[in-house]
């Protein structure tokens, strides 16, 4: 078992390794209660799911979408009224996102949180002043709402580290790491 409610989970890797998809099959397993061999195991409570994209356009969230509910065994066309989506792309602001997104849980009380794209709720991933308020409102909202909240944060390039000193605060804050690594077949 893992991801414990009440607290902050991270997906990483490099871009275009998988990442989403991984955050897929995590709320596929939820809103459906199991997928593949991944089982979710609160049975005692209804999930509610909110899946925040700040980066993809909106055909791909759309795809995401379609794809969580597919692997769910739900129809996509639906609407479902236990999985919301935010979409930030074109909101001009890291702070008017970040307002945007505590608006969208407090409005849907989520079970499970899914924020696809940390750095764009800041303006600089090495600020610490602007950083550790994010990580530290983001773990008061677990707690609060008693969810579970996953952060996607990209990985250095060369190295694999969480980016900048958002990623070195959010790596000491949080319950697990879920690491995506491509393996390149020929």
């Amino acid at each position: 078992k893992f991801a414990n409610v009440g607290d902050l989970h991270v997906v990483s890797g490099k871009p275009g390794n998988g990442k989403t998809g991984l955050m897929s099959i995590f709320m596929s397993a939820i809103l459906g209660g199991k997928y593949g061999n991944t089982e979710y195991a609160l049975t005692t409570r209804k999930a509610r799911l909110l899946y925040v994209d700040t980066e993809m356009n909106k055909d791909d969230t759309i795809a995401v979408k379609n794809r969580v509910c597919v692997m769910s065994g739900r129809d996509y066309s639906k609407e479902q009224d236990d999985f919301a989506i935010l979409r930030l792309r074109e909101v001009e602001t890291e702070e008017e996102r970040w307002c945007l997104i505590l608006k969208s849980i407090w409005e849907q009380r989520p079970t499970d949180i899914f924020i696809d794209g940390m750095l764009d709720i800041v303006k600089d991933y090495n600020d610490q002043v602007e950083c550790q308020p994010i990580i530290r409102d983001c773990m008061i909202l677990a707690t609060y709402y008693d969810a579970s909240i996953w952060l996607v944060l990209h990985e250095n390039p060369l190295v694999n580290k969480l980016v900048g000193t958002l990623g070195s605060i959010t790596q000491r804050k949080v319950t697990e790491i879920f690491e995506v690594v491509k393996i390149k077949q020929e």
